[in-house]
């Protein structure tokens, strides 16, 4: 049997209430997925730590933030709210190696079966840890979140408030809204206006695609797998566009994308939607649970150059970081009134994420004279690999964005029926190329012929 440490911890702040918004889109896709959805990972230590250190590390979060020692309080109906609890203890889990071994590959089987045990939602935290221990030091952390406690960014602010508290730095006071607060506001009369604004936009975007423009593929499967593209080639270009029109990189890979796959796919206008971390609103940089929710960006690809797509997207993106913050049962009733009245929409599962954070620093862009060749001599260094995902998910079509190791990293995560595997690598070996000749040739129209007028139909 396992060894574990019971981790006491304490903090300010406890009660019932209901769910935020960005954890109640969290909440819907566990339920529709049937399985949790997590975060986190494992944390090599050089030179190593001690147990206690670890577990000093976890009464200092737990207790910071709200949202990590908070349980959810399923409902019959499928709905959930939320008990945020003034203290409590945390097993902490000790994995010992024997000296010789591989304590990474340990740690990484640890992770594995952290992130897929089942949670007991209504008694479990929303937190798992494991310390991997080899002759008597700590040589890797394994901490798994639920999401519906953390998101993306929020884990940005956990490693920088972690950082702080290891280095001895006394920490500042909470002022950051935490989720029951934050629920509480979502509910008054302001917040709901601006709910029914985005849910607006949201149907204005969806109006404006041609409905049933996407043609399966064909394939007799419900599976969805995982093509990982790593590319410094792609890093450098996009971030020599960047440069040019003095913006950040993202909305010029959501441009080099969504042309990509208008050209593969033949559907232009495209609405993609945009995972927006809403942490620019007032009171939310510092909160650490789920806030993230997605908008429609309408980008029409056909009819201008390749600069005018860069402009489009940053254009479509800024219209839709404004939209992202919405009540999800209100989504949901326009789901289903729109896919009554015109059908299906597909570009409802096409989404683009971007989880770089909010500088989204740029790769060193070289003198122009040297880019073209510097951009060559980089293509063979791009990478493609595939992993088959178990079972289904609600998105079709999902790209994730990351840097790593010096270079940009998508995920693309595609449902079989929509986008073949073929037709997956050929839409992001065509985003980097494409990203390419937005950096050499700006001026080169941008591939997707015009769509012919369309009489008018009530809708």
């Amino acid at each position: 049997m396992a060894e574990h440490v019971l981790v006491t911890f304490a903090g300010e702040g406890s009660g019932r209430g209901e769910l935020s918004w960005g954890q109640r889109g969290v909440w819907r896709t566990i339920t529709a997925d049937g399985e949790a959805k997590t975060m986190g990972g494992v944390v090599a230590i050089p030179g190593g730590s001690t147990v206690d250190k670890m577990a000093g590390s976890l009464r200092f979060v737990l207790g910071r933030h709200q949202s990590l020692r908070t349980k959810l309080r399923p409902r019959p109906d499928g709905t959930a709210g939320q008990e945020v609890f003034a203290g409590g203890e945390l097993a902490m889990e000790i994995v010992d190696v024997p000296a010789g071994e591989d304590a990474g590959a340990v740690a990484a089987a640890v992770q594995r079966r952290l992130k897929t045990d089942p949670f007991d939602y209504a008694n479990d935290w929303p937190v798992r840890a494991a310390a991997i221990r080899q002759d008597g030091l700590v040589t890797h952390a394994v901490v798994i979140y639920l999401h519906t406690s953390l998101d993306a960014q929020g884990l940005t602010v956990l490693i920088r408030d972690l950082s702080g508290h290891l280095a001895g730095v006394e920490p500042e006071p909470v002022t950051a809204m935490q989720p029951l607060e934050l629920a509480d506001r979502q509910g008054t009369p302001a917040v709901q206006r601006q709910s029914q604004a985005s849910l607006r936009h949201m149907e204005n975007v969806l109006r404006a695609v041609p409905a049933g423009a996407w043609t399966p593929t064909g394939a007799d499967t419900d599976e969805h797998d995982t093509l990982y593209y790593w590319s410094p080639r792609l890093a450098l270009a996009v971030a020599a566009v960047a440069e040019r029109h003095g913006i950040d990189t993202s909305p010029v890979v959501l441009g080099a994308y969504a042309l990509s796959l208008a050209r593969e796919t033949g559907v232009d206008p495209l609405a993609v939607q945009i995972a927006v971390s809403n942490r620019f609103r007032p009171r939310l940089a510092g909160t650490v649970a789920p806030l993230a929710q997605v908008a429609p960006c309408l980008l029409e690809l056909s009819g201008t150059t390749l600069a005018g797509v860069v402009g489009r997207a940053w254009r479509g993106a800024m219209t839709a970081y404004k939209h992202a913050y919405y009540d999800p049962a209100g989504r949901s009733e326009l789901v289903a009134r729109l896919t009554a009245e015109i059908g299906p929409q597909a570009d409802l599962f096409v989404f683009f994420n971007d989880r770089r954070g909010q500088d989204r620093v740029s790769t060193p862009v070289p003198d122009p004279v040297l880019l073209p060749s510097t951009l060559d001599g980089l293509r063979p260094r791009s990478t493609a690999r595939w992993d088959l995902m178990a079972g289904p998910m609600l998105e079709s079509l999902y790209l994730d964005v990351d840097d790593r190791d010096g270079a940009l990293e998508l995920t693309y995560t595609v449902d079989l029926r929509i986008l073949s595997r073929a037709g997956a690598e050929r839409v992001l070996r065509g985003a980097e190329d494409i990203a390419v000749a937005m950096a050499l040739e700006p001026d080169a129209p941008s591939g997707v012929p015009a769509r012919a007028a369309e009489p008018a139909v009530a809708r």
